[in-house]
């Protein structure tokens, strides 16, 4: 069964096919689903910022100027409270930015399944590509949220002349629209070619 793809989507993923290779399916993760991911980071920058406030005002103020700002350690100069400012703005920042990171990245990644391979690329700053070829992977776990929309992870298998007990990682396919279809998709094309 072949899905509609967008030209974008092909564009992207053409570059990286084999001499005969077709894409079957190609889409994008969804950008909110990523997003989701910089909460922790944006709850511990809002903790460390609130944390770090009255330490940060304390050296900012003087007391003994009747509390005016920019007149406390700054005409003596003390370089440890300079830097625990600028790390504090440095991990506020990060936790600021985090969501629109995570966004940029989601919308630079695509997911492909090709007549014999999945193919993951990541293009935001570098262009990263890995590729599993049909008897590399099967679907390990599948999470669907009530709107159809899930995500997928899936199991590499370690090369046959691997004698280690190394495991590789999970390939996880986050923000599918349909994970139920995607699924099926690489149960009836992947896990068959593994039997």
């Amino acid at each position: 069964m072949k899905m509609q793809i967008k030209e974008p989507l092909k564009e992207m993923v053409r570059p990286e096919l084999d001499k005969g290779e077709t894409v079957i399916w190609a889409d994008r993760p969804d950008p909110k689903r990523f997003m989701r991911r910089s909460i922790p980071t944006i709850i511990v920058g809002i903790i460390w910022t609130l944390g770090t406030s009255p330490f940060i005002l304390t050296f900012l103020t003087n007391p003994d100027d009747g509390g005016q700002l920019m007149k406390g350690h700054l005409n003596n100069f003390d370089a440890g409270p300079l830097i625990l400012i600028a790390f504090s703005l440095l991990i506020t920042n990060g936790a600021i930015f985090a969501p629109l990171s995570e966004r940029k990245s989601a919308l630079h990644t695509v997911y492909a399944v090709t007549d014999t391979r999945l193919i993951i690329i990541h293009a935001a700053s570098n262009r990263t590509v890995k590729s599993y070829y049909l008897n590399e992977v099967y679907v390990r776990k599948m999470t669907v949220r009530t709107n159809g929309d899930g995500d997928l992870t899936l199991s590499i298998k370690a090369p046959k002349d691997n004698q280690s007990a190394i495991r590789l990682p999970d390939a996880e396919l986050m923000g599918i629209k349909n994970v139920r279809i995607t699924a099926d998709l690489f149960r009836r094309n992947f896990e068959q070619e593994q039997v």
